[in-house]
């Protein structure tokens, strides 16, 4: 994960942002003086579906932020 400042974020384009997350696979976090703003992470696809549900690598776990984890059906 790299930190950047909200100064030296202002000084770059959004897309250079995304290109450089897009580049290097490794997520950009924007901080200000509150804390951690803005959070910038590669999103992974899925390598294969298995019975409708998406699978990934094991490397891209950590920018999974919301896992596709539905119900079951009930019976």
């Amino acid at each position: 994960m790299v930190r950047v400042s909200m100064a030296e974020a202002r000084q770059r384009s959004l897309g250079e942002m995304a290109e450089k997350v897009s580049a290097t696979h490794e997520e950009v976090v924007v901080t200000g003086p509150d804390g951690d703003m803005v959070r910038l992470v590669p999103v992974p696809k899925p390598v294969e579906h298995y019975k409708g549900r998406p699978v990934y690598d094991i490397e891209d776990a950590q920018h999974l932020d919301f896992p596709y984890w539905p119900e079951e059906p009930r019976k």
